[in-house]
């Protein structure tokens, strides 16, 4: 699971760096490199990368190369078990408590850690504001575009392996398989679309804490990192400060071994 998800945010960060750089070349004659071509396949990794720029490193190479193994771990599934219920449990009565102390919600906190973290720690039984933006949209240029975008794709999370990412791409408006075939606003269909892959890692996150497989304080910190990613991703920062933070989500990912 850990090399599955860090060959995924590999992925991430490569579809999303290539692409700004084809979109940004696209005066040239054929929008791009002819040698270069990401194709977006249906297990959320990468086949056929052929490219001049310097976006890959040797450890990335490896993890290509093993794409092959990642398939044996897909049958891996996250063990249900009695792993810290009661400090689970103290923690949603903590913040209830709180929260009355307050007369507020979880979306009425002042930081973003201690909104997410009052959300884990009352599961099922935290209720969202109306017409709530959701975190990873506060900072787009259309918050109101991004949470269609959220509400579209509702639906793909019930889907499993080539059938969800064919809907995310759905979702994202591509309809090419190709990046590089894709003409007509590319980078912002890349940015849906990577926001959807991030968010399907925060659900696992999300199922892990659940579960009891990691504590509320490490899912708090991914899904932080997570969401500050999507927020990048969605307020236009550089390809460089993109593929910094998918580097930090990596290591973080392994340190907690969900």
């Amino acid at each position: 699971m850990e090399r599955k998800v860090g060959v995924l945010l590999f992925v991430l960060s490569l579809v999303f760096i290539f692409s700004l750089s084809l979109v940004n070349s696209a005066g040239s004659s054929d929008g791009g490199s002819s040698g270069s071509d990401i194709v977006i396949r249906a297990n959320s990794s990468i086949t056929n990368t052929t490219t001049n720029n310097s976006v890959v490193s040797s450890s990335d190479s490896d993890d290509l190369e093993d794409e092959d193994e990642l398939d044996d771990d897909s049958s891996d599934e996250l063990e249900t078990g009695n792993v810290g219920e009661r400090i689970k449990e103290r923690l949603k009565v903590e913040y209830k408590e709180r929260l009355k102390t307050l007369r507020k919600s979880c979306d009425d906190l002042s930081e973003r850690k201690d909104r997410i973290k009052c959300r884990l720690a009352l599961g099922k039984e935290y209720v969202p504001k109306v017409n709530l933006i959701p975190e990873g949209c506060l900072r787009a240029a259309s918050p109101q575009a991004c949470k269609r975008l959220y509400e579209e794709s509702a639906g793909c999370f019930e889907l499993k392996d080539k059938e969800k990412n064919a809907c995310f791409r759905r979702v994202s408006g591509f309809v090419k398989e190709k990046i590089t075939n894709e003409t007509e606003d590319r980078g912002n269909k890349t940015r849906n679309l990577v926001v959807l892959m991030l968010y399907d890692l925060q659900e696992r996150v999300e199922k892990a804490n659940e579960l009891g497989k990691i504590t509320a304080d490490e899912s708090t910190s991914l899904i932080d990192k997570i969401v500050e990613i999507k927020q990048a991703v969605l307020s236009g920062k550089t390809k460089e400060e993109i593929r910094t933070m998918m580097q930090e989500l990596r290591l973080m990912w392994r340190s907690s071994i969900i």
